[in-house]
């Protein structure tokens, strides 16, 4: 009777060993595994660009993006072209195209009309949507470059504007 209670312990025992070693090696794996993909939390700076020659356009803004399991995305930026409360914040989605390579579209909702100068240097803005798509390039596994391009939506889905915008990314650690 003592040596199957003594071989109960030492099973139960070694049991739990194993599972602190499973976990250990699994939350290694998903770190491991985030390292090499898209899904985190990224500070992101965007730079607006002119659509033909590429050139910078105002200063840049900062937004924070979470790229969620599953291919969805949570945005929250800064653009300082919105009036306080215009933009909603960004909802959207994202996949792995290969490689380092990943597509993005999100949407944001426009809550009102501002005209041009609301705020200073803004071209103004109709109630509607702003719809971006981004192509994303990790640079390493915890950066990231993007390219993209906004439309501005009216509430009536007419496109009244194109923006185009470079973006550089950490991500959140």
């Amino acid at each position: 009777m003592k040596k199957s209670l003594s071989n109960s312990c030492a099973v139960a025992v070694m049991a739990r060993a194993a599972a602190a070693v499973a976990l250990l090696l699994g939350a290694s794996t998903a770190a491991f595994a985030q390292a090499r993909t898209l899904e985190g939390a990224w500070i992101v700076v965007t730079q607006q660009r002119n659509c033909t020659t590429n050139a910078p356009i105002g200063q840049p803004h900062r937004a924070l993006v979470t790229y969620h399991a599953g291919g969805t995305l949570s945005d929250s930026s800064a653009v300082p072209g919105f009036a306080i409360g215009q933009r909603s914040e960004g909802h959207g989605i994202w996949r792995h195209d290969g490689g380092q390579s990943y597509a993005v579209r999100w949407v944001a909702m426009i809550q009102f009309d501002t005209p041009a100068g609301t705020p200073p240097g803004s071209p103004g803005f109709l109630a509607g949507w702003q719809v971006a798509t981004n192509a994303i390039e990790l640079s390493g596994p915890d950066s990231f470059t993007s390219t993209g391009v906004s439309e501005f939506l009216d509430l009536n889905g007419q496109v009244y504007r194109v923006a185009c915008a470079s973006r550089t990314a950490e991500r959140f650690k």
